[in-house]
């Protein structure tokens, strides 16, 4: 008998140890599934929203922003967004928000450039008068975001109240001495120097450090040149359609001289050349007489042609027909959806240029001609 309970007491121990082996793999199955699924969550509401944001663009630099944008997004730490006029920093807060979980409930813009000190406090904050409580822009963002562009302009005093607010989350209005409190994340951006305006005491160092806890740069329009064919036809559609008006694309010279200009004002001064070219477009494609003087002019020189210096305009025709390809992953109807020609017209080019391959511009890859 006593043999009989040593061998139940084994098998017993035996059957426990197999069911806690089982459990813990159960476990690390459903730990492996649960990463998958929110894996795939994660890319399902990432194809769905970025249409909705208006995302354009494939570039190295533009999926590195892209990528620390949803890296940071979850997250209610404060962001410093800083980068040259027109690169995008407006977008890039609109889209911290929208991947955000606050991403459902109010983003308000204020630019802090744009009022004298007693305007724009009011406007942050809110006042007091006869009539009662006004509310600010602060509050009307309550659960959601307020986007501080332009913040290296914001006076002293309103900084040492900014920076109140960002302690402790509560303010006083204008002509009030009750302190409210709201939840609003605050992102802010730039285009100064911050480290110098702190060095010169014309930005208060402990506001800079609360406020760049994470900072996102957003590159040039020259930094994301393999990008200009795609913003340029998203433009075009987006002013094609307001105005009524039938155009399938750009010309080979056209396009060429797009890709070759050096863009100072980058994707606001693209979007300006293209709402420009739209209305002024006697057929249908844009032509480079529909462009704006200064891309004919500033494009003589090596200078402003950093991508292909002396190119002939065969050459740039390569260069886009290529560069394109490359962007669609090699489906000829994509590209020539995007460059306004015919699928058959790139595939007799593609046949050309491996025929003639010529040094300092892009090889043609086996496999660019899939439809």
């Amino acid at each position: 008998e006593e043999e009989n309970a040593r061998k139940l007491r084994r098998e017993r121990t035996e059957l426990e140890r197999s069911v806690e082996d089982r459990m813990i793999a159960l476990q690390s199955a459903n730990r492996a599934l649960q990463r998958e699924a929110n894996q795939l969550r994660d890319a399902l509401r990432e194809r769905q929203e970025a249409p909705k944001a208006g995302v354009v663009g494939q570039s190295k630099p533009f999926r590195e922003l892209l990528d620390l944008i949803r890296q940071v997004a979850a997250s209610p730490v404060a962001v410093l967004i800083i980068g040259q006029t027109g690169t995008g920093k407006s977008f890039t807060a609109r889209l911290l928000h929208q991947w955000s979980p606050r991403g459902e409930a109010k983003f308000v813009i204020v630019k802090c450039g744009a009022m004298e000190e007693e305007a724009l406090e009011r406007e942050l904050f809110g006042w007091v008068d006869e009539a009662g409580l006004h509310r600010g822009r602060l509050a009307d963002a309550d659960g959601g975001t307020l986007f501080l562009d332009e913040i290296g302009e914001m006076p002293l005093g309103l900084q040492a109240k900014l920076l109140h607010f960002l302690q402790d989350r509560s303010y006083a209005p204008v002509g009030g001495s009750e302190r409210l409190s709201c939840d609003t994340r605050v992102i802010t951006a730039s285009n100064h120097d911050l480290d110098r305006l702190v060095r010169d005491g014309r930005f208060r160092e402990d506001l800079y450090y609360r406020l760049n806890v994470v900072t996102l740069r957003t590159p040039t329009l020259r930094e994301r040149r393999d990008d200009i064919p795609l913003l340029a036809m998203h433009f075009l559609r987006v002013y094609a359609h307001g105005s009524n008006k039938t155009i399938t694309g750009f010309n080979e010279r056209a396009l060429g001289v797009l890709l070759n200009f050096d863009w100072p004002g980058n994707i606001r001064q693209l979007e300006n050349c293209i709402e420009r070219a739209v209305v002024l477009a006697r057929s249908a494609e844009i032509e480079p007489r529909d462009l704006p003087r200064e891309l004919m002019s500033r494009i003589g020189t090596d200078e402003q042609m950093p991508t292909i210096p002396g190119a002939s305009l065969r050459e740039l025709e390569r260069f886009a027909i290529l560069r394109t390809l490359e962007h669609v992953g090699g489906s000829t109807s994509k590209a020539a959806k995007i460059l306004g020609i015919s699928p058959r017209k790139i595939q007799y080019r593609l046949n050309e240029y491996r025929s003639t391959p010529q040094s300092g511009l892009p090889a043609v890859v086996s496999g660019s001609g899939k439809g």
